[in-house]
């Protein structure tokens, strides 16, 4: 099937309300088939060519490093992998590694990729997640580098076990997870880096 075409027009965001994160405003026009007129808004962080990694750290005792931090968005606590924006002329491996330590204090072994996909294709345009196993997380022995938002929010560092996480997001009142975690465990479980609790 044909894609169909449509005119994109970028809007300045840092420019027009001083954002922080979502530095543009993607805003796409076609025709539908009726012949009116349509619109499609989504937000970007402006990494038209870069990815958005993100990294499960596993102990040797397997479980997750995970961060904890305060969301406005969702009005709520949400546990989350580290990751963040890769910075011009890093690699992924360095991008990983410098947001791991400063978020966490954690250093790994061995990276692998586990999957990528475009992150919430609908809502953002523009940026690919991709989301990496890291084996043999230890603390680096320096504590977290947390820039002033994640320290307002509370940013801490805590571990998780497979089967905690998936007794939590199947408990309405249980802690928030952020999806690549799930999509991650079962990748993981999938290529045989963890065994999932059999179901009771």
């Amino acid at each position: 099937m044909k894609a169909p075409e449509f005119t994109r027009e970028v809007i300045d965001l840092v420019k027009a309300v001083g954002a922080r994160f979502m530095k543009m405003m993607v805003v796409d026009e076609f025709t539908l088939p009726d012949g009116s007129e349509g619109r499609w808004e989504a937000p970007s962080w402006g990494l038209e060519e870069g990815v958005d990694p993100m990294v499960v750290a596993l102990t040797e005792d397997g479980k997750l490093i995970l961060t904890r931090i305060y969301r406005f968005p969702v009005k709520n606590w949400v546990l989350e992998c580290a990751g963040g924006m890769q910075q011009p002329n890093e690699t992924v491996e360095e991008c990983i590694g410098r947001e791991l330590s400063e978020e966490t204090g954690y250093e790994f072994d061995e990276l692998r990729l586990l999957f990528r996909a475009p992150r919430a294709p609908a809502l953002i345009a523009g940026s690919e997640m991709q989301v990496y196993l890291a084996f043999g997380c230890k603390p680096s022995g320096t504590q977290p580098q947390l820039d002033p938002v994640e320290i307002l929010c509370g940013m801490e560092t805590v571990e998780r076990s497979v089967p905690e996480i998936l007794e939590a997001i199947q408990d309405p009142n249980g802690e928030l997870y952020d999806p690549p975690i799930i999509a991650a465990i079962s990748v993981m479980a999938n290529l045989g880096y963890i065994e999932l609790p059999t179901p009771s």
